[in-house]
């Protein structure tokens, strides 16, 4: 094989790192200095192209760059009418359909926004059961989890305090939508 020293988009390359590092079809290599981001929910803009209806919450498989995962669209935020550019509210998506939507992924992925990197950006939905693509897609941001939210050691345990204070233990999360 012959070394060179860059290749060209569409180039067969063989990399010999210096440091061992577990890397896999599918996996992103990136400069230190410009890393692309990493999420596991997404807003996005979605072109359905299946016959059958898209519902949130069913699985799909989702392929972005050479990475597949398991993925599901868990709102629809609206539907895009495409003569006017209107806002429309929507429970399911039909053939042809394009909207906005949360998607949530079942392992973190490397992406960029659509509009910066194409590949790392743009997506298709494959249906689990008839391996038909069913969806096309662009990424627009990642959705950020909390990260205010840590962890707090204590010396008086739960269920302690609990029976201290004559009460029950439960736990109640409060969400904000916007």
């Amino acid at each position: 094989m012959e070394e060179v020293a860059q290749a060209q988009a569409g180039d067969a390359v063989l990399l010999t790192l210096t440091d061992e590092v577990d890397v896999s079809r599918g996996d992103v290599l990136a400069a230190a200095d410009a890393p692309p981001e990493v999420a596991d929910q997404f807003e996005a803009r979605l072109l359905w192209i299946s016959e059958q209806p898209l519902v949130p919450g069913r699985q799909y498989l989702m392929k972005l760059a050479c990475k597949e995962v398991t993925a599901s669209v868990t709102a629809i935020k609206f539907l895009e009418d495409v003569n006017t550019g209107t806002h429309l509210a929507a429970k399911l998506l039909q053939l042809n359909d394009i909207a906005r939507v949360t998607l949530s992924t079942s392992a973190p992925l490397v992406f960029e926004p659509y509009a910066q990197n194409q590949t790392l950006g743009g997506f298709v939905l494959i249906d689990k059961l008839s391996s038909e693509t069913v969806g096309a897609g662009m990424i627009e941001f990642a959705l950020r989890r909390a990260d205010n939210i840590h962890w707090q050691t204590i010396e008086v345990s739960q269920s302690m305090r609990a029976l201290q204070k004559n009460q029950k233990l439960y736990c109640n999360w409060l969400m904000v939508k916007s």
